[in-house]
């Protein structure tokens, strides 16, 4: 298996790492010293042990944020796991957390459109389809951020452009 060196133009929200959301509910704070994310149905210091191993089950905070986003089907159909959450995510709601930096060491997007460059490739990236639908892309992340009850520290949808090796 080899490695893939990949080009990624998404149009979202920059959420940064697991280790490191850029996302003001886990941000430093007076109430949050620590920088945990730390919000009305997520604490990340449950997930983890005194020895700051991860707990048996918990979910980590992109996972969790997927589970939540599932959750919020009514008619989802069964889930086995992480990934057919998120399969089920970005077919119904049109949002989904990619990842990019490495494999490794993922950061992720939250994402309505992702457009990437697989090594070797040269592809045309058709600006003005993307533009005429950037309106709709802004509601479906709106939706996606008031389920989640979170907030970007990034102040609005961008095209955001990252690479991907792993």
């Amino acid at each position: 298996m080899g490695t893939s060196t990949n080009g990624i133009l998404a149009y979202g929200y920059h959420f940064g790492s697991e280790d490191s959301l850029l996302i003001r509910e886990a941000q430093e704070s007076d109430t949050n010293p620590d920088g945990y994310f730390v919000n009305s149905w997520y604490d990340y210091r449950t997930t983890m042990t005194v020895d700051y191993e991860k707990v048996d089950g918990a979910l980590d905070p992109i996972e969790a944020m997927t589970k939540r986003l599932y959750d919020s089907i009514p008619d989802a159909p069964p889930a086995e796991d992480d990934w057919d959450r998120a399969n089920v995510v970005k077919g119904r709601l049109g949002v989904w957390f990619e990842a990019h930096c490495s494999g490794d060491y993922p950061m992720y997007v939250l994402t309505t459109k992702v457009l990437t460059a697989h090594r070797g490739d040269a592809d045309v990236v058709p600006i003005s389809d993307l533009r005429q639908r950037q309106d709709e892309w802004d509601g479906l992340l709106a939706r996606a951020l008031q389920l989640l009850d979170v907030t970007p520290t990034q102040a609005r949808p961008e095209w955001l452009l990252c690479s991907y090796w792993g």
